[in-house]
């Protein structure tokens, strides 16, 4: 019960408060006018026996007419996700005053194209990606899909089959599945277990009553819609009608003679998403085309990931373009492991009253930096291992414990021999491993990891500090202080300490790279306010396709 509530709050402050509210927020509301059709077969919406509904019909009433089981259809820019959205809100009312009622679980389909894996286990893998829960019974959600079109196209039927699979399967499984109508008429495989409603284009009507609405600037508009009938077309959609209401003054006069429909939307957008980027804001410190770069390659990488949000956790090494930036991370990422671990070492092994031991760390470490550059440059790209470089740095310490011991022994040149073989293989492991993936732990445990690995630490040092004191006086105390570095460091990395390391190198690299701000998190807030993104629990996604669709060719024209 506890965990069927945290769901259902995560899921309204997510998507509800997250995105629905802020999209309505200061605009003037419009009641979409639905046209129904039984069946969710293509070549039923041109025939006679479509039904349009009352202008005041709700999508929950829509839904509960047909059975639980919709097909919502529309242009792009129609309204199809904010009226997904309307009716997530309905639902959950109904979740919250039902324990018996499905909980609506709101899915976007293109990450299925990733594994296309049957539909029970990509929503079992999305609840545990996204709202960090065990998965349920088919029984207990109800899915509202959104984005089929948004699918890869040489897959989309394989998709519209495995939804299918699952109703046959579950075939007393609530769903709503959102669609483009083109490219859904374009399918030879459909969905006939759903009722189908295709939002209209918006009447005259309606576009009159949105403008009257608006506070100011009305009477510029409607004359400027008066005089071209192609753009009057384009604000028929909900999308181009708000975007028309809130680019500049100075867009309203920009020559769409000569444009096409596609043209003229392309154009309105543009003027549109300038125009919200040059809004002045607080402490502003990004300029436009440093926007406009940013925001062209977050839409690239979600792109090529086949994914609509974006996590800040990750951030992986593919994010890198190509040449340069993977050799320069690599040496990054070696050259902190080989100092880290030399200084690991280092306090294993020398003592640092003797100036002549410094003067050998400090060449050691030059040295280890010119032996690395030179391997990298003629080590196979295909040689890869599994383990994280910096686990190197607790096994370097630790060697040099035993190359310690092994001197106490008085095995002097065993010791110099163990060192003389650590130190090819450290950068043998170094630059040969880079391309693993990344796996961060969610933020509260990665932060009681800290506190754990801090507090083992001191505890550690204490206790081996007042051990080697009662052994060996306040000589001991050196050996505790060691001995304490090493556990602590240990414990950190086993507990995300080196994923966080390397992250923070990707970042570095990334930043230099001028692919991303180094306040990268603060950078997307600030684009949440001025309305391009959204932010749903830790992940943000573009404010609709076609603002994602838009920095999308601007980092295709950019390669």
């Amino acid at each position: 019960m506890r965990k069927r509530q945290q769901i259902i709050e995560r899921i309204r402050t997510s998507w509800i408060q997250g995105v629905l509210e802020p999209s309505l927020a200061d605009v003037p509301y419009i009641q979409l006018l639905l046209q129904q059709q039984q069946g969710g077969e293509p070549d039923q919406y041109d025939q006679e026996g479509a039904m349009t509904l009352s202008s005041n019909a709700h999508i929950i009433d829509i839904y509960h007419n047909s059975g639980g089981r919709l097909l919502i259809l529309g242009e792009p820019g129609s309204g199809k996700t904010t009226l997904l959205l309307e009716l997530l809100r309905d639902l959950l009312v109904y979740a919250e005053q039902d324990v018996h009622f499905p909980i609506p679980l709101p899915l976007n389909l293109s990450s299925w194209s990733r594994k296309r894996l049957p539909l029970e286990q990509w929503v079992s893998e999305e609840l545990a990606s996204q709202y960090k829960v065990k998965p349920f019974e088919p029984g207990q959600l109800l899915l509202l899909l959104d984005g089929l079109e948004e699918v890869e196209e040489d897959v989309r039927e394989a998709c519209v089959q495995a939804l299918n699979s699952y109703q046959n399967t579950h075939n007393q499984v609530q769903m709503v599945v959102c669609c483009c109508a083109i490219e859904y008429r374009h399918l030879k495989v459909t969905l006939p277990h759903l009722s189908a409603v295709e939002i209209r284009p918006l009447t005259d009507e309606q576009i009159d009553a949105y403008l009257t609405a608006l506070p100011a600037r009305q009477d510029e508009i409607k004359a400027t819609l008066s005089t071209d009938d192609v753009l009057h077309d384009v604000v028929r959609g909900p999308l181009w009608l708000y975007i028309l209401a809130h680019v500049d003054q100075d867009s309203l006069h920009l020559d769409f003679s000569m444009a096409s429909l596609a043209e003229k939307k392309h154009t309105l957008l543009n003027a549109y998403i300038r125009s919200r980027l040059q809004v002045p804001e607080k402490n502003n410190r990004y300029t436009l085309p440093d926007q406009l770069r940013w925001l062209a390659f977050l839409a690239r990488q979600l792109y090529g990931h086949q994914q609509t949000a974006f996590r800040f956790k990750q951030i992986q090494r593919s994010w890198l373009p190509a040449g340069r930036w993977v050799h320069m991370y690599r040496i990054f990422m070696g050259i902190f492991v080989l100092c880290a671990a030399g200084l690991t070492y280092s306090l294993a092994i020398f003592d640092w009253r003797d100036i002549s031991a410094i003067i050998a760390l400090l060449v050691w470490l030059v040295l280890a930096v010119i032996v690395f550059v030179v391997w990298r440059l003629i080590i196979a790209e295909n040689a890869r291992q599994n383990i994280s470089s910096l686990w190197l740095l607790v096994g370097f310490g630790w060697a040099g414990q035993f190359q310690k011991l092994l001197s106490d022994l008085s095995l002097g040149w065993i010791s110099w021999f163990f060192i003389a073989l650590s130190l090819p293989v450290i950068f043998v492991v170094v630059v040969s491993l880079p391309d693993r993936r990344l796996s961060y732990r969610p933020d509260d445990e990665f932060r009681q990891a800290i506190q754990y690995s801090i507090g083992f630490c001191l505890c550690s040092v204490l206790l081996l500090c007042l051990w080697g004191w009662l052994l060996h006086g306040f000589v001991g105390i050196w050996s505790g202080l060691r001995l304490g570095w090493l556990y602590g460091i240990s414990a950190g990395l086993s507990l995300g300490g080196d994923v966080s390391i390397e992250h923070f190198i990707l970042r570095f690299c990334l930043w230099r790279a001028k692919c991303l701000p180094w306040r990268y998190m603060a950078f997307l807030d600030d684009t949440m306010k001025r309305k391009l993104l959204y932010r749903v629990g830790d992940r943000y996604i573009f404010c609709n396709t076609a603002v994602f669709k838009y920095f999308l060719s601007l980092g295709q024209g950019s390669e």
